[in-house]
């Protein structure tokens, strides 16, 4: 069942708010009632009257319990080992996983909020569901029949231009080694959040093979995401409901000559959809206003006709509802780095440009100019003529965003 044909988009939303400024967060749910693959189901809502807190089907607590409680036998297969002809030499993390695609943690995830829906379909009160799939993501390792759905010659190619990483601030020029286990193993000192890296010296064959791998990622997730919407069609609450389909980051793949993710403000990882379907959206809409994740606390709030929450957000349902085109003149993000303080960054973000600086490294800065480089492959910063414009961006940053690189907070993990 597609989503999108009954569905309202945009096409400027941005994941990376400055979100530890922040006083509400996503998701709105305040206590989980389920986890799946360690990441918590919400099935809770803001508090009213007529809102009461669901309960949960019977569930092991996480998805690796589950397994090594019903499928012992499929736990070592979620290692590379599993399958080594498939495993790519320059990456470590491209390989075809041999789990059953039933017993993917994917599939677990979904039949886990279907047994949810049906179960509280039942129930005389409303229900909210908060459902992370992890993937896409690096690893590059979807089982079959997604490891194989898309012909890695096929694939688009990544784009970069001669010479724009040159520009750039010059971490940019480092970068881990592909050759690296792709995780955080017990003991090891942390790296740098997104394990980002060059692919100079990853082959076109592995790389056209990771952005396949993705593709295949991602239609599991779409016939993920079907499931779900057939399981709330089937009990007869999908018209009632509102859907809203979002993600946390992007993933460059290739384009500028990188990798996974990390400090750059890059639009591939910034820029995430936002699709919502459901009792009032018109269907087929495409909205091109600034947007951010900050906003989804107020506008699903006000979509339940329920209190307006104190936030940093604005209310996007006039956006929705066509009463309005836009709601901001600009965007903030901010980076907080994991082990490089100098990665410390911040980010202004308006139609026709993007100024990104580093506060504790003034000699590096970003520019683009959005209107005839929108995928960002040319930075402006260094050139005198559009310094006025960089300026005026700064401004707005002074003034809305003052730098603030240490922010104490509980490390609660590292993956």
């Amino acid at each position: 069942m597609p989503l999108g044909a009954s569905a309202s988009s945009t096409s400027n939303h941005c994941w990376r708010p400055p979100s530890v400024r922040c006083r509400n967060r996503w998701p709105i749910g305040p206590s989980p009632a389920a986890k799946v693959g360690g990441v918590p189901i919400s099935a809770s809502m803001p508090s009213s009257s007529s809102w009461a807190k669901p309960t949960n089907p019977p569930a092991p607590d996480t998805m690796p319990a589950w397994l090594r409680q019903n499928h012992p036998e499929v736990v070592d297969l979620y290692e590379p080992e599993a399958s080594p002809a498939s495993r790519a030499e320059d990456l470590k993390e491209v390989w075809k996983s041999a789990v059953p695609p039933e017993l993917h943690y994917t599939s677990w995830i979904a039949d886990r909020a279907v047994d949810f829906i049906k179960h509280q379909s039942k129930r005389p009160e409303p229900f909210g569901l908060f459902v992370s799939f992890p993937d896409p993501h690096h690893p590059f390792a979807p089982p079959r029949p997604y490891c194989d759905l898309f012909r890695p010659e096929r694939m688009p190619r990544p784009t970069i231009r001669a010479g724009e990483l040159e520009r750039m601030p010059a971490y940019l020029g480092e970068g881990d080694d592909p050759k690296n286990e792709p995780y955080i193993a017990s003991g090891e000192q942390p790296r740098e959040q997104g394990f980002l890296l060059r692919t100079d010296d990853i082959s076109a064959e592995t790389l056209a093979t990771a952005i396949a791998h993705t593709h295949g990622m991602v239609q599991m997730i779409d016939d993920a995401v079907g499931r779900l919407l057939e399981a709330l069609a089937g009990t007869g609450v999908l018209e009632d409901t509102y859907v809203l389909f979002t993600s946390d980051h992007g993933e460059l793949l290739g384009d500028h000559g990188l990798l996974r993710k990390g400090p750059p403000p890059y639009r591939q990882l910034l820029q995430v959809p936002l699709v919502l379907c459901g009792p009032g959206i018109r269907p087929g809409t495409s909205l091109g206003a600034l947007t951010s994740h900050i906003d989804l606390f107020a506008t699903v709030a006000s979509l339940l006709g329920l209190p307006t929450p104190a936030t940093d957000g604005i209310d996007l349902k006039p956006l929705i509802e066509g009463r309005a085109t836009a709601v901001r003149d600009f965007l903030f993000a901010e980076y907080h780095p994991r082990r490089d303080a100098c990665l410390y960054n911040q980010s202004v973000i308006t139609k026709d440009w993007r100024f990104t600086r580093y506060p504790n490294e003034p000699a590096w800065g970003e520019l683009f100019d959005l209107s005839r480089d929108p995928w960002e492959h040319w930075n402006l910063f260094s050139e005198s003529e559009f310094s006025s414009q960089a300026h005026r961006l700064n401004s707005i940053l002074d003034q809305g965003l003052p730098p603030q690189p240490l922010i104490p907070n509980e490390v609660l993990g590292a993956y």
